[in-house]
């Protein structure tokens, strides 16, 4: 009976709250980033800076692979970020800081990123390393399943899918990719 009360005050308030993974955007234009500590901080993010928050206005979900963050420090240089990931020339590193941009934006389709090369060209450390920089994790790279269930499942347990050592994609996996990534 306390159950079935504490349901209906629940539905006859309308105190519904979005839950998010990660990545947050409020209606004012705050990006938020969940830091997944046990303390419960994230980072906000707006057009004149950041800064750490100990309980922000929004709701995350964190699932048993999900690790914390470290602390951000002011100061850094994305530059640093070179000794840790090897890419062709500029194009590519615009390219890849585009898309570590990109994936800061809470809404609407996720970009994806396919890292290619010949094996020992640092594809899996390359994934690692992103993959830590944006939703670190207790498992950083899962191989790719070819059950629709358990992908649609991984996709919504991670902020940043990371596959290790996918020679091919079946169409129908292919088709799930698109359809998680919209």
């Amino acid at each position: 009976d306390a159950v079935r009360l504490v349901e209906a005050m629940a539905l006859d308030e309308r105190n519904i709250h979005d839950v998010h993974l990660r990545i947050a955007r409020q209606d004012n234009g705050d990006f938020w980033y969940d830091l997944a500590d046990p303390t419960g901080r994230a980072v906000r993010m707006t057009p004149v800076g950041w800064e750490v928050v100990r309980k922000p206005p929004v709701y995350f979900r964190q699932y048993a692979k999900t690790a914390p963050q470290v602390m951000p420090e002011r100061g850094g240089d994305l530059n640093a970020l070179r000794k840790f990931i090897r890419v062709s020339d500029e194009h590519d590193w615009h390219l890849l800081i585009s898309w570590l941009v990109t994936c800061l934006i809470a809404e609407g389709p996720r970009p994806s990123i396919v890292l290619t090369g010949e094996q020992g060209s640092s594809k899996s450390t390359t994934a690692r390393v992103l993959k830590r920089l944006l939703d670190p994790a207790v498992t950083e790279l899962i191989p790719i399943s070819k059950d629709q269930a358990q992908l649609s499942l991984s996709a919504r347990q991670a902020y940043v899918l990371a596959f290790d050592n996918i020679s091919y994609i079946a169409p129908e996996v292919s088709d799930s990719l698109c359809r998680i990534v919209t």
